[in-house]
């Protein structure tokens, strides 16, 4: 299973773009190739994450940052944001970039401001928890989606001093489902685990917890001291790939996918892993390993087209 407990059932001929542990011998490996030179403590092969989802630019009725920042800090029944007040002039200044019209400022008691802007009348709803990234931001261009993730990071979330860990919570698990699709369609790893939590040493709402790691080549926020926490970006760490498991199961029927992609790649699952096109398509019943990859979350070279078809297969099926 998948670290985001997703699963996968393969084929045992069934073909990724696998590499050693170690990095060497990049190429092509069938699913049984895998199980068969690797331990059940842990697989010898690891694949690459996958570069962001080239999509179109779409037409949407807030600009990306700052209904990212509605959806993190924003009442869901008024067009207004609350800031913190150390960011209120980063905010103002960003404002103007993007061509968002402030309407009124006050403060309120405690270290924030509340901001009311026009735009934010098209998107209100009638109580939080029925807060959600619609997909026209899910499905926006690469530009867009890193928008949209800035105001979420600069709003509700944070980077630590930690080597650029990145944390997003929410209490709306539909949410968090969104957030883990954008960060997948950006090429970025992320997970996503519930946190119980109380108030006042009473049980509160679960929340749950997304954290990733912000990389220097990563335009995840628009505030100067968000960024400047970002971590180096090392191609061959661990965090630039699935690292995956494999064990056998039971034999099922199988069906085959094949998509029409020059790469011979498409994503698999919600995960979004890049997997490699089956050559022979034909139904039938052949061994099925299953392929675990844990930790990962990953995004695709795939054009829009192949992306959505890939996707809408997947959802009900097994791959040879």
């Amino acid at each position: 299973s998948f670290g985001d407990s997703t699963s996968l059932i393969a084929g045992a001929r069934h073909q990724w773009f696998a590499e050693k542990y170690s990095g060497r011998y990049p190429g092509i490996y069938t699913t049984q190739q895998l199980f068969e030179q690797s331990n059940r403590e842990r697989s010898n092969f690891r694949i690459p994450l996958a570069k962001p989802i080239v999509l179109p630019l779409t037409k949407v009725p807030v600009y990306p940052y700052l209904y990212g920042f509605w959806i993190g800090n924003g009442s869901s029944t008024k067009p207004e944001v609350t800031v913190n007040r150390v960011d209120c002039g980063a905010f103002v200044t960003n404002m103007d970039i993007i061509g968002e019209e402030i309407m009124s400022m006050h403060e309120q008691a405690g270290e924030s401001n509340v901001y009311r802007l026009r735009s934010l009348r098209a998107v209100l709803v009638e109580h939080f928890s029925l807060k959600r990234l619609c997909t026209s931001y899910l499905r926006g261009s690469i530009e867009q989606r890193w928008d949209l993730l800035a105001g979420l990071t600069d709003s509700d979330g944070c980077i630590s001093t930690n080597k650029g860990e990145s944390i997003y919570s929410t209490s709306v698990e539909p949410l968090a489902g969104d957030v883990l699709e954008l960060l997948r369609s950006l090429g970025v790893k992320a997970t996503c685990n519930p946190v119980d939590s109380d108030r006042y040493g009473k049980p509160n709402a679960r929340n749950y917890r997304i954290q990733f790691t912000a990389l220097d080549d990563m335009p995840c926020s628009k505030l100067k001291r968000k960024l400047d926490r970002r971590w180096p970006r090392d191609p061959g760490s661990r965090g630039q790939f699935h690292h995956i498991a494999v064990a056998e199961v039971d034999n099922r029927p199988m069906q085959c996918i094949e998509v029409d992609n020059p790469t011979h790649m498409y994503l698999a699952v919600d995960s979004f892993v890049p997997t490699h096109n089956t050559r022979i398509a034909f139904l039938g019943r052949v061994p099925a390993p299953l392929l675990g990859i844990s930790e990962g979350l990953a995004g695709s070279s795939l054009n829009a087209g192949n992306f959505g078809m890939a996707r809408r297969i997947f959802a009900d099926s097994w791959i040879y």
